[in-house]
């Protein structure tokens, strides 16, 4: 369902797990991986996704309406697949 009226919160499809990201960057053919299909050539940073939210929680977002905004380092745009240099 769909809010009606002013912006009603701020939905996530997937969630930055302090824990489960410390699990996952433990291993080293994971993280090669990642950074193999990222154009930033690096994993991200929680810090980074906060600022994105910190922005969408002021009034300056208040024109942005049924978005998806990724903060992946640009790794959609490969299709999540490995890429070659």
């Amino acid at each position: 369902m769909v809010p009606r009226g002013p912006k009603q919160g701020i939905s996530f499809v997937r969630s930055v797990s302090p824990k489960n990201g410390t699990i996952l960057l433990d291993d080293k053919e994971f993280v090669e991986n990642v950074v193999s299909r990222t154009p930033l050539r690096r994993v991200g940073d929680p810090k980074e996704v906060s600022a994105l939210v910190a922005f969408l929680c002021l009034p300056a977002s208040s024109y942005i309406t049924g978005q998806i905004i990724s903060v992946d380092g640009g790794m959609t745009v490969n299709g999540f697949y490995p890429t070659h240099d």
